[in-house]
């Protein structure tokens, strides 16, 4: 685990830990967002989506850049 204490003030409801294998990176540094990716298993594939709360005012450019960069293949 990771401590992102300082960065936790970012979020309206802070969850109290999290994974850093499912963690959802922001930009080449790995900036942080509270987002996580889940792996679902179909048949024989598996499908990626990321779970995350909806932005705040102050993270709402964090969020697009999350979806902008994974809509990509980030």
């Amino acid at each position: 685990m990771s401590d992102w204490s300082n960065q936790r003030e970012q979020e309206e409801k802070p969850i109290q830990e999290h994974l850093d294998t499912t963690r959802v990176m922001l930009g080449k540094d790995g900036g942080y967002i509270n987002a996580n990716f889940i792996k679902m298993p179909v048949k024989d594939e598996n499908f990626l989506y990321i779970a995350c709360q909806g932005p705040l005012p102050t993270t709402l450019g964090d969020f697009w850049q999350m979806v902008w960069e994974k809509w990509r293949g980030g």
